[in-house]
C-alpha cells in the first residue's frame, strides 16, 4: 500500500468545487469523437471526455471531483477520460494523465484501479427493510435501493446494482467492536467517522468507522413505497450513533480465496452494509 501513500502526496485533492452540480452541462462536443470540459475547477488544464452522450449522462456525479483531482497532479498538461471510466482511488479508473517531461510525476496509483469487494455472504440492507446477501443481489440482475451518504452530508436512499467483480480473490476479516465480522478484499475502502476512506488492510484497532443502523429509519421506511427516494440529515444519524460508534477490533489475513462482489451506487459512490458501517462502491458497471 505504499503506492497509495506516494501518489497521495503528489495529488492535490479538490476540496471545494464550484461546478460539481452542472459539470455535465459544461461538456462541449469537439466534433472529433470526444467532449471537451473546461470549468472554474479544472482551470487551464484541458480535459477530453471520450464518452458518448449516454455514457456522459450515466457517469457518476462524484466522478467530477476525481477529474478535477487529475487536473491538479504535478506537471499535468491534459486529462483524458476513457469510455470505461468510473470512480477509483484519487482519480478515475480509466483516465490518462499527460504530463510535462520535466515537471511531471510518475502516475501509477492515480491512473486508477478498482475498489475492493466482499464475500458473497455479506449482508446489504435495502431501503424497503429487507436484507440480502450481496451474492444473491448480484444474481438477481435487478436495480435496488440502498442507503448511502451524499456529498451534502445526508443519508440518502440511492439506486444501486450488484455484480461479481473478481474470482478467487484474497480475503481479510475485519472484526468490529459489536462482534460483527466482514470478509472482504484487502483493498476495500471503509468510510471513517470523518467521511474519509481507508482500505481494509490499513485499518487499525480502535479506528472509528462511520456507523449506520437502518432500524432508526422506521418511519421513513414506512413511506418508501410512496417516496422511493429520500434524504435524512446525517447529523441526526451521528447523534444517536455516538453510543454505538463502531470501532475496528482487528484485521486478519485469511488463508483462503473466494469470488467477491460489490455494488455500484452511481450518484454517491458508497453504501451501508448490515454490520452497521458505510463502505465504498466499486464504480460504474459496464
Amino acid at each position: 500500500m505504499a503506492k497509495h501513500n506516494t501518489d497521495a502526496k503528489a495529488l492535490k485533492v479538490a476540496k471545494e468545487l464550484k461546478n460539481k452540480d452542472n459539470w455535465k452541462h459544461l461538456a462541449r462536443p469537439s466534433g472529433f469523437g470526444y467532449y471537451t470540459l473546461q470549468t472554474e475547477d479544472t482551470g487551464d488544464v484541458p480535459v477530453r471526455l471520450f464518452l458518448s452522450q449516454s455514457l456522459l449522462n450515466d457517469a457518476e456525479d462524484i466522478l467530477y471531483r476525481q477529474i478535477v483531482n487529475a487536473t491538479r497532479f504535478p506537471g499535468v498538461r491534459m486529462v483524458v477520460i476513457t469510455p470505461d471510466t468510473h470512480y477509483g482511488y484519487g482519480v478515475p479508473v480509466g483516465c490518462v494523465l499527460i504530463t510535462d517531461a520535466e515537471r511531471g510525476a510518475v502516475a501509477m496509483g492515480p491512473v486508477g484501479y478498482d475498489i475492493g469487494c466482499f464475500s458473497a455472504d455479506t449482508l446489504v440492507p435495502l431501503a424497503d427493510g429487507r436484507v440480502y446477501p450481496i451474492g444473491e443481489l448480484a444474481k438477481s440482475n435487478e436495480e435496488m435501493f440502498v442507503f448511502a451518504i451524499s456529498e451534502e452530508q445526508k443519508i440518502v436512499i440511492a439506486k444501486a446494482t450488484a455484480k461479481m467483480t473478481r474470482t478467487n480473490a484474497p480475503l481479510v476479516k475485519v472484526t468490529l467492536d459489536n462482534g460483527r465480522e466482514i470478509r472482504c478484499t484487502p483493498d476495500h475502502q471503509f468510510m471513517l467517522r470523518d467521511g474519509s476512506y481507508r482500505v481494509a488492510e490499513e485499518l487499525t484497532p480502535d479506528t472509528s468507522l462511520m456507523p449506520f443502523d437502518a432500524s432508526h429509519y422506521g418511519r421513513e421506511l414506512e413511506q418508501y413505497n410512496k417516496l422511493l427516494t429520500g434524504e435524512f440529515d446525517i447529523h441526526r444519524h451521528q447523534r444517536w450513533s455516538h453510543g454505538d460508534n463502531h470501532k475496528v477490533v482487528s484485521v486478519e489475513s485469511l488463508n483462503e480465496t473466494a469470488d467477491v462482489y460489490c455494488l455500484t451506487v452511481p450518484r454517491h459512490g458508497n453504501f451501508a452494509i448490515d454490520v452497521g458501517v458505510f463502505v465504498h462502491n466499486c464504480g460504474m458497471m459496464s
